[in-house]
């Protein structure tokens, strides 16, 4: 077992545990929330790649990208234990972010819906 790793990487219960240590773990106190990095990942993206773009970089696109680019360096060596780990950490990742953005989406509707009931009362009390 290589030093860098927290757990033999063996069968795929060590990589998922592995990447689980690596997204709840480091990751986490070195980067911050995973979802907000990634906002702010994309948000750069965006600026750079800007003239290019028809639309902005999201951050599920952004852990998309990774798993991209993690499969590329694999295409070159697929003994590279850490890149195994990365893409299903990244796919975790992405995952989590679609349900969280889905779920903010959804309370969002439910503030706006009840700001338009309010105003409907206050145009009423109004009238």
């Amino acid at each position: 077992m290589s030093s860098k790793f927290k757990t033999p990487l063996a069968n795929k219960k060590d990589y998922l545990k592995e990447a689980e240590l690596l997204i709840h773990g480091d990751r986490e106190a070195e980067y911050g929330d995973n979802l907000m990095n990634h906002r702010r990942i994309a948000t750069m993206w965006s600026v750079i790649l800007g003239k290019k773009l028809t639309a902005l970089i999201e951050p599920e696109e952004v852990a998309a990208c990774m798993i991209a680019l993690k499969v590329a360096r694999l295409s070159e060596n697929t003994k590279k234990k850490d890149s195994w780990v990365d893409v299903v950490g990244y796919g975790a990742l992405g995952g989590e972010m679609v349900s969280r953005i889905e779920a903010e989406a959804e309370e969002q509707i439910k503030i706006d819906n009840y700001l338009k009931t309010q105003m409907g009362h206050i145009d009423d009390s109004q009238a």
